[in-house]
């Protein structure tokens, strides 16, 4: 899959800005400013999955997370700034670390070290909302911001 972009709804003489032959597109998405492509690649088939903007004006192509070994997820996108919410997993492969990923500079702030959660919720604000652990059984704890736990869900009460 590749990124082609057209303005004309009979989508004739759609723009190619993407000329991969490798690995597939996962995940697309438009930036808050609409200038971009958002979109998440596996990098070579290898399950390392990379976060990357191209540019609609001028077609140049930015692999955000290249610096990191690692495997990068795309959580929530702003709807009022030019920003992300992105994960990476380079300092625990089990587990994805947060931060904040800016669309115009590229810059990557840590948001939050994890070092027990599998899955989030995320304020339109960029800020977490929920947290929540995954366990062997597959329960689900959920977890505030300050760590309290809220709620448990397991498929055994639940389907009992």
């Amino acid at each position: 899959m590749n990124v082609f972009v057209t303005n004309d709804t009979t989508l004739n003489k759609p723009k190619q800005y993407t000329d991969f032959s490798d690995a597939d597109i996962i995940q697309f998405f438009w930036s808050t400013d609409g200038k971009k492509v958002i979109f998440v690649k596996d990098q070579l088939g290898k399950g390392m999955h990379h976060i990357f903007g191209v540019d609609i004006e001028s077609g140049s192509i930015q692999d955000y997370t290249e610096a990191y070994t690692a495997h990068a997820r795309l959580y929530h996108i702003s709807p009022t700034e030019n920003k992300a919410i992105i994960g990476l997993n380079h300092r625990d492969p089990k587990l994805h670390d947060l931060y904040i990923l800016d669309f115009d500079s590229g810059k990557i702030t840590l948001l939050y070290e994890n070092h027990d959660y599998q899955k989030f919720l995320f304020s339109d604000a960029l800020q977490i909302v929920l947290k929540c652990k995954v366990l062997q059984d597959g329960t689900w704890k959920v977890y505030s911001v300050d760590d309290r736990m809220l709620l448990q869900l397991s498929a055994g009460r639940c389907f009992s």
